[in-house]
């Protein structure tokens, strides 16, 4: 994959996310009524994103469960000596 990113597509989901969270945090501090509404959405927003994520790569990547057992490389001889 020889895509090359530009710095506003790698940076810009995980700074508005972090803004939008420092929103939702602020306004859970110093507002009331219709603060509160706007601090749950700006605070579950985020928590939505990462579980959708989440789940669209579980489902490209399967379980690692269901991959075969690693084997492991052993020694043919003794180890060798140091000192």
């Amino acid at each position: 994959m020889s895509h090359v990113l530009s710095r506003r597509q790698i940076w810009g989901p995980p700074v508005l996310l972090g803004v939008l969270s420092l929103v939702g945090l602020v306004a859970a501090l110093v507002a009331d009524g219709v603060g509160d509404a706007l601090s749950w959405a700006a605070l579950a927003l985020p928590v939505a994103v990462c579980a959708a994520a989440f789940r669209r790569r579980s489902q490209r990547n399967p379980s690692p469960a269901s991959a075969p057992p690693l084997q492991v490389a052993r020694p043919v001889g003794p180890l060798p000596r140091r000192g």
